[in-house]
C-alpha cells in the first residue's frame, strides 16, 4: 500500500511540474517554500466556493506559497468551453480576469456568456476566439484533465498540497494546518 502511495505522490509531483511548465499568469508572481495544485471545473459549486479560499490564503501565506491552476472539466460542454476559453484568455494575459467572470456566471456559463466575456475585458476577439479552436488551446486543456484522470481525481475541486492530496474539509482553518505542516511551521 505504501507503493502505491508514494507512486501516487510521485505522480501528482510531476503533474506540478507539468502545470509549472505552462504557467497560468498570477495576479502577484511569487517564488515559494511550498506549492499547491488545484483542479477545477467552472461550473462545480464546491469549486466557486474554494474561490475566496484560495485567495485568502495566497495573501495570507505571501511568497511562501504558489498555486498551480489545472482545468477539468466534468460536468458539462459548457464547463468545457469555458475552461478553453480561459486558456485562450491566458494567451492575452487575462486568465485570472477571465476565471473571475466565468466564476460570476457559474450557473449558466453557455457559449454566448464565454464569449461575452471575452468582449468585456476587452480581449483581441479575433485572436481570442482563434485561439478558442486552435489545437494547442484545446489540447492544454485536454492534457489537463487526462493528468487530472490519471490521478484518479472523480470529482472537484481537487488540491494537492506539495504532491499530497489534500483530504480534509475545505476550509481556511484545515487547508492552514495543511500549508502549516509542508511549510514546517
Amino acid at each position: 500500500m505504501d507503493e502505491k502511495i508514494e507512486a501516487f505522490r510521485e505522480e501528482a509531483l510531476q503533474w506540478r511540474d507539468r502545470a509549472a511548465e505552462h504557467p497560468v499568469p498570477r495576479r502577484d508572481a511569487r517564488t515559494c517554500a511550498s506549492d499547491g495544485s488545484l483542479a477545477k471545473d467552472n461550473e462545480c459549486k464546491h469549486c466557486k466556493e474554494a474561490q475566496p479560499l484560495m485567495q485568502s490564503l495566497l495573501a495570507k501565506y505571501g511568497n511562501d506559497v504558489k498555486l498551480y491552476f489545472k482545468h477539468f472539466p466534468i460536468t458539462s460542454n459548457n464547463a468545457l468551453n469555458a475552461a478553453i476559453g480561459a486558456a485562450a484568455a491566458r494567451n492575452q494575459g487575462k486568465f485570472w480576469q477571465f476565471s473571475d467572470k466565468v466564476w460570476e456566471h457559474s450557473d449558466h456559463v453557455t457559449p454566448a456568456v464565454v464569449e461575452a466575456i471575452a468582449n468585456e475585458l476587452g480581449l483581441d476577439f479575433p485572436r481570442w476566439y482563434a485561439d478558442v479552436g486552435s489545437e494547442d488551446v484545446r489540447a492544454h486543456v485536454q492534457r489537463d484533465k487526462a493528468e487530472a484522470r490519471a490521478l484518479e481525481i472523480r470529482r472537484t475541486p481537487a488540491i494537492f498540497i506539495d504532491g499530497r492530496r489534500y483530504t480534509d474539509a475545505l476550509d481556511v482553518v484545515s487547508l492552514t494546518d495543511w500549508l502549516d505542516e509542508a511549510l514546517g511551521r
